[in-house]
Parts: structure tokens; C-alpha cells; sequence
């Protein structure tokens, strides 16, 4: 099924489908590969997004089943800005998944769209009062704050709208990790001490108080999860219990191959971490404990396919243009998506293949817009790629399409769902 093309010619054996569970009961052995060669045969030029729909499914069942499976308080709220594509969003509703972190009334009117009863947090931790009185309207109870100035926003906002013993904030505690790719710590999190005189702020206004932690993007430690945990209970000890744990994401993906990272050893680590403290974090059997895993649910579960437009010669290394870059798939602000190793596609005859990594040089790489800035980190390539080839990008389902722009007028890439 093919999202954005209407006209792309499907094989006999793929007529007249249009639902992504209707693919799956006809083609359930179809490949990324058969997939692709028919796509890019008809569409040479056209770049596209690829969505394995049982990868995800499978994805989603080992945060499902695996994070605290005794605790039946215990939920994966999945971080819709790593993909808010509908496909993907609508796959995991069907997985079981009903409680979504979100950063914008625009993902919560989203998720509610898909879900009626779904539990959105609203955890970006700055917000604006009229974003804050229309998540109130659309039903969200848990909000997340960082300051003093952020707690009494969300009070006033929500005043009449929202009892206040119905209201859950969660404190961000600032957990600085160098093992992450991204240290989001720098931007978002208090200090231990500002954190405990948040609790006494948010109960004395009569809210229910709760905790988050992130440990960093692309987290490459597990036992900063521990450390983290151990961090909040720490605040909880002297502060008081808590309705509800976060201990965020940053569960790492499989990029570059050089290393391999095991999603469950993670989840066993955090699990191996709250249990046995249950007892100490909350005040009632209401509680929740949350994990959001956005880029490890998503990123490798969608390809990115994207024709090469030209190679040249500029000055002592050889370059090649792709039809995409960062102001589409490629926002520099996401490091382990950009500096993701490429592989190369080829159609030979009336098939395309896999060129063989064995031979190869550095390459710059530069996007298709009118912008010199429109640069992607050099990469190891086969030394005879050429115009007319394909770039395959295997980790591509985070922070890609949710990240791209409008500019210089280039579309959306295609989604085909297999």
C-alpha cells in the first residue's frame, strides 16, 4: 500500500488494497525487498518511506509485555514526536498502546482522534497558558513542569476547568549523562533541591505530585536508568510518595553497526531497578509507572529510500546529491539519525539489489535543496555509486518525517506500508 503516489502500478497479487491490516492478511511473507522493487521500478525518482508493519507490531510487544509485566499500573507511553505518522500511531493503538506522551495540543487532539480514550501526558515541560487550557479541554490530567513559575501556570490555567486533586505534576529532575548522544539534561530538568521544593509547591496548591526522569537520547548506559531511579527515590524519601514514576526514554538503536544494543537487557534494568521500591514510591493502588519509548519503538521499523541525483567532482573528494537532506529526513539536530551509516540500492534489469559494502571510499553528501548549508556528515560508500542509484537508510523511523520542513517547496516522501 502506497501513501502519496496514487498512481504507483501494484502487482496482481497487491490489487485493490487500502488498509494496512487487509496488506498484512494477503501479503504476510512480503519483504522489504519485493516491496521495493516494485515500488522503485515504477518510481525511479520518487523517494519513500517504507513501514514494516510487523517489525513495529512486534516492537510494540516488547514494551507491552516486558517493562514491569507484574505491575498492572505499569504502562509504555510511546513519544509521538519520534513519528506521528497515522499508520504508525493507528498500529500501535491496535497493539494495546492507549497512553502517549505528548508535547503539543496539536499530538494530544491527534492521539484522541485515533483514540478516544487514550491517556496523553502533556510533558513538555514549558508550555503556554492557552496550550495548557485547551489540553484541559481535551481531557489531559497530567502535566509536567520543571519550575516554580511552571507549576503556577498550570494551576491558574486549569482552574475551573480541572479539580486540583485531579491534577498530576510531574517534577522533570535533571539527570546529566554522558553516555548519550544527545544530553538533554542541558536543556530540560531541575536540581534535586528544586525539585523537593516543587513538591511542597504543587501539594500546597492542592495538586498530586509525581516525578520524571530523561537520561539523554541514543542512551549507550543502561545503568544510568539505575542511577536515575535511584536518583528520584531519593527525593521521594524525603519528600513525600508519589502518583506517578516516569523514567523517561533514551533506550538506544541500532544505527551504524558498531554496536549492537539489546532493547530487553534495557527494560530488564529498569524493571530490575523499581522493583522491590513500589512500596516506598506511592501513596495508593492509582499509581503509574511509565516509560516512553519513542525512538526505540519506532526507528527500525521504517526504511528511507531516496534516489541519488548526481555525482561530481568538488575538489579533492567525490560527492554525491540525494533527494532529501536536512531540511527533510536529515535535521542536524538529531546526531544518531544523521550520522546513521547508508547503503546502496541498484536496479539491475527488472531488479533492484544491494550493492556490496566491500569496496569503498568517503563521499560527501549534500541535499537537494537550494541551500549550501544543505550538507550531511561524509560517508562511506561504495566507490561506483552513481546518479540513478538509491541511498538506504534502514533506521529511519524516528525524528525523520517528523522532523522535515516545507522549505524550498519539496513534498513529502511516499509511504508504503508492508
Amino acid at each position: 500500500m502506497v501513501h502519496g503516489m496514487p498512481d504507483f502500478p501494484l502487482s496482481s497479487r497487491r490489487l485493490n488494497v487500502d488498509h494496512v491490516s487487509k496488506l498484512e492478511q494477503l501479503m504476510p511473507q512480503t519483504s522489504f525487498e519485493e516491496i521495493a522493487t516494485d515500488f522503485l521500478l515504477a518510481n525511479p525518482e520518487e523517494s519513500a518511506y517504507f513501514l514494516d508493519s510487523n517489525h513495529l507490531r512486534v516492537r510494540v510487544g516488547l514494551f507491552r509485555d516486558q517493562f514491569m509485566p507484574e505491575d498492572k499500573n505499569a504502562f509504555p507511553a510511546y513519544a509521538v514526536k519520534a513519528n506521528s505518522n497515522e499508520h504508525v500511531l493507528r498500529i500501535l493503538n491496535e497493539e494495546g498502546i492507549n497512553h502517549f506522551d505528548c508535547a503539543t495540543p496539536t499530538e494530544i487532539r491527534m492521539m484522541n482522534g485515533i483514540n478516544q480514550k487514550s491517556i496523553n501526558f502533556y510533558n513538555n515541560p514549558l508550555k503556554r497558558n492557552c496550550d495548557i487550557v485547551d489540553a484541559a479541554h481535551m481531557g489531559v490530567k497530567h502535566f509536567t513542569v520543571q519550575t516554580h513559575d511552571e507549576i503556577q501556570k498550570v494551576f491558574m490555567s486549569t482552574y475551573g476547568l480541572i479539580k486540583p486533586e485531579d491534577l498530576e505534576i510531574a517534577v522533570r529532575l535533571q539527570t546529566l549523562n554522558n553516555a548519550a548522544a544527545i544530553n538533554l539534561s542541558t536543556k530540560f530538568g531541575a536540581s534535586v533541591p528544586e525539585v523537593t521544593s516543587m513538591f511542597e509547591h504543587i501539594r500546597s496548591l492542592g495538586m498530586v505530585p509525581g516525578i520524571s526522569v530523561h537520561t539523554g537520547s541514543q542512551n549507550s548506559d543502561p545503568k544510568t536508568f539505575h542511577t536515575a531511579i535511584e536518583k528520584m527515590m531519593d527525593v521521594i524519601k524525603r519528600e513525600g510518595r508519589v502518583n506517578t514514576l516516569n523514567v523517561g526514554g533514551g533506550i538506544p538503536v541500532n544505527y551504524c553497526g558498531d554496536r549492537e544494543y539489546d532493547i530487553g537487557y534495557y527494560i530488564q534494568v529498569i524493571n530490575e531497578s523499581l522493583r522491590g521500591i513500589i512500596g516506598e514510591i506511592f501513596d495508593n493502588d492509582s499509581y503509574k509507572l511509565i516509560i516512553e519509548p519513542g525512538r526505540s519503538m519506532v526507528a527500525d521499523s521504517i526504511k528511507l529510500v531516496v534516489p541519488v541525483l548526481s555525482r561530481e567532482k568538488r575538489g579533492y573528494m567525490d560527492s554525491i546529491y540525494i533527494h532529501d537532506g536536512i531540511f527533510g529526513s536529515f535535521n542536524p539536530a538529531d546526531t544518531p539519525n544523521v550520522e546513521a551509516a547508508f547503503k546502496v540500492l541498484r536496479q539491475e534489469g527488472n531488479q533492484i539489489i544491494e550493492v556490496p559494502m566491500d569496496d569503498l571510499q568517503k563521499f560527501e553528501v549534500f541535499g537537494c535543496s537550494c541551500d549550501s548549508a544543505d550538507k550531511l556528515p561524509n560517508k562511506m560508500l561504495p566507490k561506483d555509486v552513481k546518479a540513478g542509484d538509491f541511498i538506504l537508510h534502514e533506521t529511519a523511523g524516528a525524528y525523520t518525517s517528523a522532523c522535515r520542513s516545507d522549505f524550498n517547496g519539496y513534498s513529502e516522501h511516499s509511504w508504503v506500508i508492508y
